[in-house]
């Protein structure tokens, strides 16, 4: 072992130089000796990579939590303007539904206050409603045969029904149909701006046709 002990010898008096610690030398003794060597090397290798590995991986999950609040305050962000624009939304169709409600209900009174004008007493006597007549308009209206209703006499017989009466009552039926059809327009029209608000939904393409009076 000649070679080994001035191998040792010269490796002492360089680490005296820079005053190594004795862990050091012993260390460095095991591995000229042969005792420690390379397997200790290689472990030591692993030990770090495995180290650098979970540095890398405590890196990424900070990464991932990083990403995760993004994703979650851009997701609340979407939230709640989708929720603002549905009850904007709501709000507008409720108010040009009670705009065009009360528009339908001004025209109709008006035309309801008119039928005296247009319908006068002279009509009344010179345009008597037989029994027949007011039968068949109360079956329509209930969406029934006519014959299903019992006759409250012959059908030519007078009703005591006046003209006016009845014209002023089909105002009446009109104004109705046209508050339940500006509803129904009203309802359609809130459905799609609702999707509208909604990200990725398509909303569908307007059928509103209007509730015109008669």
């Amino acid at each position: 072992m000649p070679v080994l002990a001035a191998a040792w010898m010269a490796l002492c008096a360089a680490l005296k130089s820079i005053k190594v610690s004795a862990a050091a030398l012993i260390y460095a003794a095991l591995v000229l000796s042969g005792v420690v060597g390379a397997e200790v090397f290689e472990h030591a290798f692993r030990f770090r990579l495995l180290v650098f590995h979970i540095e890398g991986l405590g890196a990424q999950l900070a990464d991932l939590k990083a990403k995760d609040a993004v994703a979650l305050k851009t997701a609340q962000a979407k939230a709640a303007a989708t929720t603002a624009a549905q009850i904007a939304a709501t709000q507008a169709a409720s108010l040009a539904e009670a705009t065009a409600q009360a528009k339908i209900s001004t025209v109709y009174q008006t035309l309801s206050q008119e039928v005296a004008t247009y319908v006068p007493p002279k009509a009344d006597a010179a345009c008597p409603i037989d029994v027949g007549a007011v039968r068949l308009l109360d079956a329509a209206a209930r969406g029934l045969p006519a014959v299903s209703l019992a006759p409250a006499g012959a059908d030519d017989a007078p009703s005591g029904v006046a003209l006016s009466q009845l014209v002023e009552t089909d105002v009446g039926n009109d104004e109705a149909a046209a508050a339940n059809a500006e509803q129904l327009s009203a309802l359609q029209a809130w459905i799609r701006a609702e999707q509208a608000a909604q990200p990725g939904v398509r909303a569908r393409p307007s059928t509103r046709s209007g509730a015109t009076p008669r």
